[in-house]
This record gives C-alpha cells, sequence and structure tokens, in this order.
C-alpha cells in the first residue's frame, strides 16, 4: 500500500491469517517514540485484533463502516485488548455550544486511563458511501471534534484528542484522504484491503 509523501512509520497487525487488519500510521513523526502515540498506537493495534476477529466470526461486520458509534465501540474494546480502563458515552458536563462560560448536560464519546493517565476523545464520522470525503468535510469534520473536546472539563484528562472516521469508499476518497493526512497531528489507514479500509485522525489538544 503506497503511503505517499509521509511514508509508513509505524505497522501493527490484527489477528493472523487471511482476515487479518493492519494498521499502517501516515503521520506522526515527531510524535514516534513518545508515550502519547504509544498509548494510541496500542489502542489501535487492538482495534484492528478485535476487527479481524470480527472478520472470521462474519465477513461483512466492518465497524469502521458502520456508525459513528459502531467504530467508537471498536476503539473502546482496542483499548481493553492494549490493557487500558476504558468508559464510553458517560455522563459528564460540557461547556455549552452557544457560550462556553455556561455548563450543560452531555455525554463523552471516550475515556480510558493508560499508564496512570487519563485520555479523552471526541469523534466525528464523514458521510456515507452516499458522499465523498471530500476536503471541505475532512476539515469539518475535524473541526467539529475540536470544538467538541474543547467542551470537556479540563479536570477530565491529562490528554485530550479530536478524532474524524473517515471511511473509504473509493478511490477519490482514498486519494482525498491521504492529502489530508499532512493537515493533523496523528493519522493511519486501518483495515483489510478485500474487505474495508477507513482513515482515522487525531489532533491532539494536550
Amino acid at each position: 500500500m503506497c503511503c505517499g509523501c509521509w511514508g509508513i512509520i509505524c505497522r501493527r497487525w490484527g489477528s493472523e491469517g487471511v482476515n487479518r487488519v493492519e494498521v499502517n500510521w501516515l503521520k506522526g513523526q515527531k510524535y514516534r517514540g513518545g508515550m502519547v502515540f504509544g498509548v494510541i498506537d496500542e489502542m489501535m493495534s487492538g482495534s484492528a485484533q478485535i476487527a479481524s476477529d470480527l472478520l472470521k466470526y462474519n465477513s461483512v461486520i466492518h465497524p469502521l463502516h458502520d456508525t459513528e458509534n459502531a467504530a467508537v465501540g471498536l476503539f473502546v474494546a482496542g483499548a481493553v485488548r492494549a490493557g487500558f480502563l476504558p468508559l464510553t458515552e458517560y455522563s459528564v458536563k460540557k461547556r455549552t455550544w452557544q457560550d462556553g462560560r455556561k455548563w450543560t448536560n452531555g455525554r463523552a464519546d471516550l475515556w480510558f486511563v493508560a499508564r496512570q493517565k487519563a485520555y479523552s476523545f471526541e469523534f466525528k464520522r464523514t458521510q456515507d458511501s452516499t458522499s465523498r470525503s471530500t476536503e471541505s468535510e475532512l476539515w469539518n469534520k475535524i473541526e467539529w471534534a475540536g470544538r467538541d473536546i474543547s467542551r470537556v472539563p479540563k479536570a477530565e484528562y491529562d490528554h485530550a484528542f479530536s478524532g474524524v472516521v473517515a471511511p473509504v469508499w473509493n478511490d477519490d476518497d482514498m486519494m482525498q484522504c491521504r492529502k489530508f493526512s499532512a493537515n493533523v497531528d496523528y493519522a493511519c489507514v486501518i483495515g483489510h484491503t478485500s474487505s474495508f479500509e477507513a482513515f482515522i485522525f487525531f489532533n491532539q489538544k494536550c
């Protein structure tokens, strides 16, 4: 798999065999070797293992081509596989969209503890196969996720991230997502070339 001008900086695999799901990192060079990158990599590696096992059970189960909740659920399972302690969709007071000085009841997409540090994530997903992952769509989603993670109280985490799940439906999606990888802190492709592929983008808030 060609990785454009950024190159593959890290590769992790899921379960062995014909249903093996791969994780190929396209962006994240300046974080390589750091604890935070290592934690994200372990979560994604665990997610690939779970996705591989799901393919073995039923070849049409592709969580990253399903809903945002299905994708986040895969990341939760990946965090567990990595030995982390996760929660998803838990209740939390968030800043309101209209006025950041006010608070409202909300839910957080993903939170986990790894190596005595708390990590918090807010994800958005690009549109389904009826709408391509255009550059404007990708920018919209990563900015939206960034605004959402900014609503989570800082006391909830040591490290916080906005994320985008971008399923690949066609060659144009692949091209647009590879190009967009240059604009974020971390970018990887996860999938099985004959079954499904999706890009996962992360920006680190702190």
